[in-house]
């Protein structure tokens, strides 16, 4: 089963950091909210949670799991959840007590891939609804 984290990306979940990495500055100030969606291990929300502090320098809270939102649901060509729609939601959901919101969950997620020409790229059928393994808004 895929595992998701984002915005700050799949690397983060399998991260064992022990220590800060050298020469890399830290912004203490920043809160991050890491929220779960759906059941997801705690380990691998924990695993986030540590390398967000440890290799980022952040101050991060872990919120409750909660339910993944039925407007991000898809079955185009597999049933899974999508990427983008799961970002604006967490956008849209987060506190104005946290800078940054990271979702964490073990659902597949999807995006739709296009091409230089802003068409969805070729054959559509297969990126229309393309699995990834994480997605991340940049500025936010």
């Amino acid at each position: 089963m895929r595992r998701l984290l984002f915005p700050l990306g799949v690397a983060l979940l399998g991260c064992d950091v022990k220590e800060p990495v050298p020469d890399r500055p830290v912004a203490t100030s920043a809160l991050v909210l890491v929220r779960p969606l759906g059941e997801v291990d705690a380990r691998v929300v924990d695993s986030a949670a540590q390398a967000i502090r440890v290799v980022h320098g952040l101050r991060v809270m872990v919120a409750a799991p909660v339910t993944l939102p039925l407007e991000a649901w898809t079955n185009v060509r597999t049933p899974r959840y999508r990427a983008d729609t799961l970002i604006s939601w967490l956008r849209a959901t987060k506190p104005d007590s946290v800078d940054l919101i990271v979702g964490v969950t073990d659902q597949d997620i999807s995006i739709t891939k296009y091409d230089a020409e802003g068409k969805v790229k070729e054959p559509v059928a297969r990126y229309r609804d393309f699995g990834i393994y994480g997605l991340g808004y940049m500025g936010g």
